[in-house]
């Protein structure tokens, strides 16, 4: 019991000192960090800009884009702000909780196209590391070009078992058959 007795007398004199520490105050500038261009597909870019601060979740990112050459830009959708927000799916599928950042898309783009894309992170309560309420990024991303079959490469014609119309030599009734 005496050792008890000890133990509350010392988290007795030690909780007002806790109490007194003043909360750490809300980083609500922004401090731009890496800038990540993902992997195209035919018609659409991917985006994400990883930042820190903007506690207060008021700042966003202006996208615009253009076909390389071209004078005119285009307005896209801002890119989506994203802060802790928990994904999850049961059974183990996932869970990932999101970082400080912003992501989003351009969509309906040309194959095989070089695109500029321009994207304008803006916090009316100032950045880090930089003068102003406002930084800029651009970058030059190519869409994929359509796959083409192999030259030289062998050609399957696969139908589905039901189909009932006219089949090109060879044919193959699904894809088991063709792989078999």
């Amino acid at each position: 019991m005496k050792g008890r007795t000890r133990f509350v007398a010392l988290f007795l004199m030690v909780l007002p000192g806790l109490a007194a520490q003043p909360a750490a105050p809300p980083a609500v500038k922004t401090r731009p960090g890496e800038f990540v261009v993902d992997h195209p597909t035919l018609i659409n870019l991917g985006f994400e800009w990883m930042i820190q601060g903007d506690d207060n979740r008021n700042a966003r990112v202006e996208v615009s884009y253009r076909q390389q050459g071209e004078r005119e830009w285009k307005v896209g959708l801002p890119l989506l702000r994203l802060q802790g927000e928990r994904i999850f799916q049961s059974d183990g599928v996932f869970d990932v909780v999101s970082p400080n950042m912003f992501a989003g898309s351009i969509f309906d783009l040309q194959p095989d196209t070089p695109y500029e894309a321009r994207f304008t992170l803006v916090d009316p309560d100032g950045l880090l590391g930089q003068s102003g309420d406002a930084a800029a990024k651009t970058v030059v991303v190519r869409t994929r070009a359509e796959p083409t079959p192999s030259p030289g490469g062998r050609v399957f014609h696969v139908y589905p078992p039901t189909y009932t119309g006219k089949k090109i030599e060879p044919a193959f009734d699904g894809l088991m058959c063709a792989y078999n």
